[in-house]
């Protein structure tokens, strides 16, 4: 057994157990790696090897080598050497975790990435970068700025944090508010799993067919693959910014401005909040400006149009003195303003000022209990007598609270972490995520079952067995065998629609017969509809129930044969929207199941919105994933799979939806009868705008065709004029109408789609963006449908050019439903996780091959 460094925790319950190679035999592995990149890219010096020791929780385990990449292609190299040996592997960027997620706890090899630090494309045109791991947040950024683009996470740590390593965190930061964390700008990518092949990762856009896997790697920690190369998603950047510090003599005012912004329908790009004990010691540090005698101030950024952000600025500061603020500063220069984020992103270097040490929390609570959680967290530090510094992504309900202490007093030590345990207790008691950026690493291994079941536990774990069973990349992280977790599990009570599906799949079991749904007759448009007399039918569309709309954490919670229609009405006259909530016939459990698409919102689509989601697999078991927070995951995004998997995965039985303000104005614009030249023209620069629609959909028929074009918002004047501006140069007009205009052109694609359906002639497919002009004019067929913000492609007649690259329709029971040969064998692992028995409509054929599993 390998001697633990000093500062290398006790884990008796987890029984780690490292590679332990006899010394020759780690002399010819290292001899092995040397052969494939280099004597001076393999560290086994234990000098060297400290270095590696560690990462940003202090805690220390040493590795038995370290080795270097130069290049993408060589990490497959390096994991089937390593892999061969049954040598652990530890993907390491930057080495800035505050989990433990890079510590080699087990010892085996660090795979340093770092030096993969190349932006290889910054594609203006369709919004997207690629970038290779090893490439700092703060340096990405400043490639970005010439283009007048950003990449919108933005840690605390983005000076000096990778890439790679957000990715793999799933990263927030203050700007998660507004613009989501990582997994929301992640497109795609090429990664490496365990047997060292390299794959391309599927595409997170709405025209992908397969599992989303991208999703599932996306916060998995290195414990499932290892990126070698990532394409996100860049945004151009608002034309006006507003920045504002205000200062309260009470922490509980500072919460209740929170709430009031959010319940005045203002989502600010930034809404930070620090405590007294931050500002004294941010003030000590970096001279911000922040207000002494405050006892919590907000940092608050609002951005959009000049006047939009102007208008929002001025509501925010006339709510600010409402409920008591002691005083409201407005940054005026660029200087002002870096003076303000420098208070806020020194916080951690400023603790080191009142401790050498410092114990970084990380827990997500609905954002109404963000006053309750705070309160309890600072009675849980005066009870231990320690001291606890908070900031908080207020917006989102993420805090963190800090904990000083000295680790060479071992009575403060073990005060730290019972008073970290009762922290995150207290978190899940009021619903919250256990991590809500930093991952779970080894730091919250013991946690996890505070907050999942059984069956949740197992399915993670089975999850990970499946794509290494040996349990080689990056072991003793994020998740762990059920029966390894000695905490008291979470019970969470199944849903009525629940209990009612797992008796069915369940009786179904015993039969060994297979299982068909049926939801809403909607479901004809995209499929025949399962047979009636099929022997264990399971009807969803008697569920209905709108269960809960928390309008104070912007959620819903719904069953899923609620319809569009009945929650689009019942959100409206609460002032509240899921955006873009499509097809309003269908049922919102059939709209995620198939990941339907809608042209009126630019984002990508169902992944942005569920934030929880309940089902019963094909094993009877009922899962319950996320959690009603903004940041709701702790170890893997399994949601993420469940999102478009066509019921293959399991039945939906509940889902919980983020929700946004109903925008104060929606209007609709259409250009007729033009020439599919111009309308490409003017969609190319919709797309490219600082201040774009919130949708765009081009009808084209033969040469010519329809662009609708949908703005909204506090800037949709300013989206309007842009569209009239870029129409005007071609010579053409806008009409526009209000958004009843976009209700019936849903029905009108809809219909075109069932006769596509009918006469066997609808075809799908996609790309990037900006080819979509290149794809029509290789043919398209009589009539198409193409979404200039996603590339998705849909024609309804006529048979595409290269039709043999398209998807016919996206359906499990369409052999046309074509998946990636690269991800057929990784996804059938997946399937047989949730499905062993195969009760589950089964996935498609590759090119119309054997789909047996």
């Amino acid at each position: 057994m390998r001697k633990p460094l000093w500062g290398a925790l006790e884990r008796p319950g987890l029984d780690i157990q490292g590679p332990n190679l006899a010394p020759d035999a780690l002399e010819q592995l290292r001899q092995r790696l040397v052969a494939a990149v280099g004597a001076h890219r393999v560290w086994s010096d234990a000098e060297k090897l400290l270095a590696y020791s560690y990462d940003a929780t202090g805690e220390r385990h040493l590795p038995d080598l370290v080795v270097f990449v130069d290049r993408p292609e060589e990490i497959g190299t390096v994991v089937q050497v390593l892999g061969a040996a049954g040598m652990p592997i530890i993907g390491r960027g930057a080495g800035t975790n505050l989990s433990g997620g890079t510590m080699p706890i087990a010892g085996g090899a660090v795979l340093a990435l770092a030096r993969l630090n190349r932006v290889r494309e910054v594609d203006v045109e369709n919004l997207r970068a690629v970038v290779e791991p090893g490439v700092v947040n703060a340096d990405f950024q400043e490639v970005l700025a010439p283009y007048h683009l950003f990449f919108a996470p933005d840690p605390g740590s983005h000076r000096i944090s990778t890439l790679g390593g957000n990715v793999s965190e799933n990263a927030g930061g203050p700007h998660c508010v507004k613009y989501g964390v990582t997994t929301n700008h992640v497109l795609g990518g090429l990664c490496y799993l365990v047997d060292g092949k390299p794959r391309r990762l599927p595409t997170t856009r709405d025209w992908r067919g397969s599992l989303d896997v991208t999703g599932l790697l996306t916060g998995s920690e290195g414990t499932l693959g290892l990126l070698a190369e990532l394409e996100l998603q860049v945004l151009p950047k608002p034309p006006r910014v507003e920045t504002l510090l205000a200062a309260f003599d009470d922490l509980d005012r500072a919460t209740e401005a929170v709430s009031a912004i959010i319940r005045a329908r203002i989502v600010p790009s930034t809404l930070e909040l620090l405590d007294r004990v931050s500002i004294e010691t941010v003030e000590r540090f970096a001279h911000a400006g922040y207000p002494k005698d405050a006892e919590a101030v907000l940092l608050i950024e609002v951005d959009g149009s000049p006047e939009a952000a102007e208008e929002e600025r001025r509501r925010v500061e006339a709510l600010l003195a409402e409920v008591g603020a002691i005083s409201v500063a407005r940054a005026t220069t660029p200087t002002e303003v870096e003076r303000l984020w420098k208070g806020r992103r020194s916080a951690y270097g400023a603790a080191a000022q009142v401790s050498s040490h410092i114990w970084v929390q990380d827990v997500t609570v609905p954002r109404p209990l963000l006053p309750a959680m705070m309160r309890e967290v600072n009675q849980i530090g005066r009870r231990y007598g320690l001291t606890i510094l908070i900031i908080a992504h207020a917006g989102d309900g993420n805090l963190h609270p800090n904990i000083t202490y000295d680790p060479a007093d071992p009575d403060e030590v073990a005060r730290m972490h019972a008073a970290d345990r009762e922290i995150i207790e207290a978190c899940v008691r009021m619903g919250g995520s256990i991590t809500g950026e930093h991952g779970v690493g080894i730091d919250k291994l013991e946690h996890l079952a505070l907050m999942y079941g059984p069956d949740e536990l197992a399915v993670m774990w089975e999850i990970k067995a499946a794509w290494d069973p040996q349990n080689l990349l990056n072991p003793f992280k994020a998740v762990l065998p059920p029966e390894r977790h000695h905490r008291a599990r979470a019970r969470t009570e199944p849903s009525r629609a629940a209990r009612e599906v797992a008796e069915r799949i369940e009786a179904a079991l015993v039969s060994s017969k297979p299982v068909s749904v049926h939801g809403s007759e909607a479901r004809r448009l995209l499929a025949p509809p399962p047979a009636e007399d099929a022997p264990f039918g399971i009807r969803t569309g008697h569920w209905d129930a709108i269960v809960e709309v928390d309008e104070g954490n912007l959620t819903v919670t719904v069953e899923p044969g609620v319809t569009a229609r009945e929650l689009v009405e019942v959100l409206a006259a609460r002032g509240l929207e899921v955006p873009s909530l499509p097809h309003l016939a269908r049922t919102v459990g059939g709209l995620v199941a198939s990941n339907a698409r809608h042209w009126g919102y630019r984002g990508l689509g169902w992944r942005d919105h569920v934030v929880m989601a309940e089902w019963v697999d094909g094993r009877g078991r009922v899962v319950r994933f996320g959690r009603k927070t903004m940041k709701n995951v702790a170890g893997y995004d399994v949601t993420k799979l469940m999102i478009g998997s066509w019921g293959m995965l399991g039945v939906l039985t509940e889902l919980t939806l983020r929700l946004r303000p109903k925008p104060v104005a929606r209007r609709v614009g259409r250009i007729s009868g033009a020439p599919a030249s111009d309308l490409f023209t003017i969609t190319d620069g919709l797309r490219r705008s600082p201040m774009p629609p919130a949708g765009m959909l081009l009808h084209l028929e033969g040469t010519s065709g329809t662009l609708y074009v949908q703005v909204e918002g506090a800037d949709w004047e300013a989206a309007q004029r842009r569209v009239e501006a870029l129409a005007a140069e071609r010579g053409l007009l806008v009409g526009w109408e209000d958004e009843a205009l976009g209700h019936q052109l849903d029905e009108v694609h809809e219909a075109a789609v069932r006769r596509a359906l009918a006469e066997g002639s609808y075809w799908e497919g996609g790309g990037l963006p900006a080819n979509l002009r290149q794809y029509w004019s290789e043919g398209l067929g009589d009539e198409a449908w193409l979404f200039p913000f996603s590339g998705a492609i849909e024609v309804t007649r006529g048979t595409p050019a290269g039709a043999a690259w398209w998807v016919r329709r996206r359906i499990a029971e369409a052999p046309e439903w074509r998946r990636d040969p690269d991800w057929i064998e990784p996804e059938d692992r997946l399937f047989r996780v949730f499905d062993p028995h195969r009760l589950l409509p089964k996935p498609p054929a590759p090119d119309g091959l054997d789909s047996s599993r």
